[in-house]
């Protein structure tokens, strides 16, 4: 949406030139930028950055940094971020696909489920990581998910 004559833009205040876009972010935050800052190019420069620090210092400098336009703000950066959001460990019985994939395949063949459990956690033991449990392990059977 294209201001009405007369709007400014927040950064670059009485010296803009040409008309203001409305930038929508997210919390229900809006500003008012001239084409420059309101162009892909200005919200994407540093990964966001040059966009969300020109904007918290012309919310410090008026008093009117909210805690809804700092959350928009953070939320700018992480949204165009070209980092990738940190991967954590799966959890549990999840981080063992392969040994889950492979259980799963001697079962659908016809393996006895105890004795196959023993020995699948007797050949991942041992190593830098402790193995799922064995109850867990009885879950994966009990789920039957070669059968689906």
């Amino acid at each position: 949406m294209h201001s009405p004559a007369g709007t400014v833009c927040a950064i670059c205040a009485d010296r803009t030139r040409g008309r203001t876009i409305r930038l929508r972010l997210t919390h229900g935050v809006t500003a008012w930028l001239c084409e420059t800052h309101a162009s892909a190019e200005f919200q994407l420069r540093r990964d966001g950055r040059d966009l969300a620090e020109a904007l918290e210092r012309v919310w410090l400098a008026s008093d009117s940094l909210t805690a809804a336009r700092r959350r928009a703000l953070a939320a700018h950066i992480a949204l165009v971020s070209r980092d990738p959001p940190a991967t954590r460990r799966r959890p549990g019985s999840y981080a063992w696909p392969e040994l889950r994939a492979r259980a799963e395949s001697e079962w659908a063949r016809g393996a006895p489920p105890l004795p196959t459990i023993r020995r699948l956690r007797r050949e991942v033991a041992g190593g830098p990581v402790t193995p799922p449990s064995e109850r867990t392990m009885q879950r994966w059977f009990n789920q039957r998910r070669w059968c689906h």
